[in-house]
């Protein structure tokens, strides 16, 4: 395997062949094995778009099964438990992608709209929220309709 590109914290200067650990472009001191274990901890697109696709996909299953089976109030748990959830998970998905776009590509190769961990949370949340509901309202009628209730 070859040896992970790294990335000054800091500047974002290419840290590849340093003999020392202090970054040449801003002079700020950084331990090698911290950045390593952090280059390792990355997760790549595709890993977070699985992510967000099966955590919607099995959200939305369990919304469904809580809809049909616990219908006046069902309806009412099943959007809370869509939208808290996708919420907590989008959270974490952000955090995780700001931490990689930085330590994997370089802070300065970073987009400014994926420095911010807020913003990508806000984004992933919403993006896992509608294919959540678009897989909820999609089953919830496919269910109803089989059982001959619509």
């Amino acid at each position: 395997m070859t040896e992970p590109t790294l990335y000054c914290p800091n500047c974002g200067y290419n840290l590849t062949g340093l003999t020392e650990n202090r970054c040449l472009e801003c002079g700020e001191e950084f331990d090698l094995a911290r950045l390593r274990k952090q280059w390792a901890n990355c997760i790549t697109v595709r890993e977070l778009i699985l992510h967000m696709i099966v955590v919607s996909v099995c959200l939305a299953l369990f919304a469904m099964l809580i809809t049909v089976f616990v219908f006046p109030f069902g309806l009412v748990i099943a959007v809370v438990l869509l939208i808290g959830a996708n919420f907590s998970h989008a959270g974490h998905l952000a955090k995780q992608y700001v931490h990689t776009r930085q330590y994997r590509d370089g802070t300065r190769n970073v987009p400014p709209w994926f420095r911010n961990v807020g913003l990508c949370a806000l984004l992933f949340m919403l993006i896992e929220t509608a294919f959540s509901f678009a897989c909820y309202v999609g089953g919830c009628v496919l269910v109803l309709k089989n059982i001959d209730m619509i």
